[in-house]
């Protein structure tokens, strides 16, 4: 397959699944556009518009980057990266061997197995999906 063919055939494809979800955005730009009509009707203001300058004072943001809030969910969320990264490391790890020989590595060249040639070889071979 082409450049030129598989650039069409993913245009194809975009534009069917526009066309599909067409009606279901439609739908929901609809419920979007009446529901704050129905519960209480659209209130104009200009005072949310207005500018508030007491907001932008950069001691109290430097405040709330390092309250003790930020800093333990800064914490969690360390830990919970540490917690993904060490279960997907597993993973991949406990199923290497099995990817190395589907994708021609054998045992011998197995230091040139990088992460960039592996998944240029999972492309490669996907390339004929959807022929």
């Amino acid at each position: 397959m082409t450049h030129a063919k598989l650039l069409m055939k993913i245009s194809d494809i975009i534009l069917n699944l526009l066309i599909d979800f067409a009606p279901f955005a439609l739908v929901l730009l609809v419920v979007a556009i009446a529901s704050p009509a129905l519960i209480g009707g659209w209130v104009m203001s200009g005072k949310a518009l207005a500018p508030q300058f007491n907001r932008l004072n950069p001691a109290k943001g430097l405040g709330n980057m390092f309250s003790k809030n930020s800093v333990v969910e800064l914490v969690k969320s360390i830990a919970k990266a540490l917690l993904v990264s060490t279960v997907a490391y597993m993973v991949v790890s406990s199923e290497m061997e099995p990817m190395l020989v589907t994708f021609n590595f054998s045992n011998s060249n197995r230091r040139f197995a990088s992460w960039p040639t592996l998944t240029h070889r999972v492309f490669i071979s996907s390339r004929g999906f959807g022929d």
